[in-house]
């Protein structure tokens, strides 16, 4: 019998911060609209592979 920790493999990147990479293109737009929207149950942000959406969240957090 395997431990929880074999039954449920977790990526340990998906559960820290992102680091901000130190060429990061400012963002203030969208920035914005994330602080606009942080009031509400659910904020969906959606784009193509390698668009930049958890760099923006990383940045927001910050």
């Amino acid at each position: 019998m395997g431990t929880t920790r074999d039954r449920l493999p977790l990526i340990r990147t998906k559960l820290q911060h992102r680091r901000l990479p130190a060429d990061l293109v400012p963002r203030p737009r969208l920035l914005d609209r994330l602080h606009a929207g942080s009031d509400r149950k659910l904020t969906l942000i959606s784009a193509m592979a390698g668009a930049g959406k958890s760099t923006l969240l990383a940045q927001w957090l910050a």
